[in-house]
């Protein structure tokens, strides 16, 4: 009875500790890429689930546009079936999560932006957290 009420114990005084990790969203997310979409998106493994990106702060080409092609070659050379670190930059205002992609130090939107490939998004919005 003594060892049934000191478990019972343990996990009261353990338990709101484990929550509050649960809830705290971690500042940087680490996986492997799998897809880059036709609009930039960057489908990446996270844990045991795929998570789609969009690149924050720039406008990836239209698949009109000449330079589609290169940019996402670009992206795909820099960071498919590659480890990355994900800065999360909040969702946009149709709900999708955007995001920082960094492979190796570099992070791939400001290359994108470097290569003329992108143009800054001046009205990307963040949601706040």
């Amino acid at each position: 009875m003594k060892l049934k009420n000191t478990v019972v114990l343990l996990l009261l005084i353990l338990l709101p500790f484990s929550a509050a990790a649960d809830t705290e969203e971690d500042p940087m997310l680490s996986g492997v890429v799998l897809n880059v979409s036709y609009d930039g998106s960057v489908v990446v493994k996270v844990d045991l689930r795929a998570e789609v990106f969009r690149l924050y702060g720039i406008q990836f080409p239209d698949t009109q546009d000449e330079a589609w092609q290169d940019a996402r070659r670009l992206c795909r050379k820099m960071v498919m079936n590659k480890s990355v670190t994900i800065e999360p930059m909040g969702r946009d205002r149709w709900g999708r999560k955007l995001g920082r992609i960094y492979v190796k130090g570099h992070c791939l939107n400001d290359e994108l932006l470097d290569k003329g490939f992108a143009v800054p998004q001046a009205d990307m919005e963040r949601a706040a957290s």
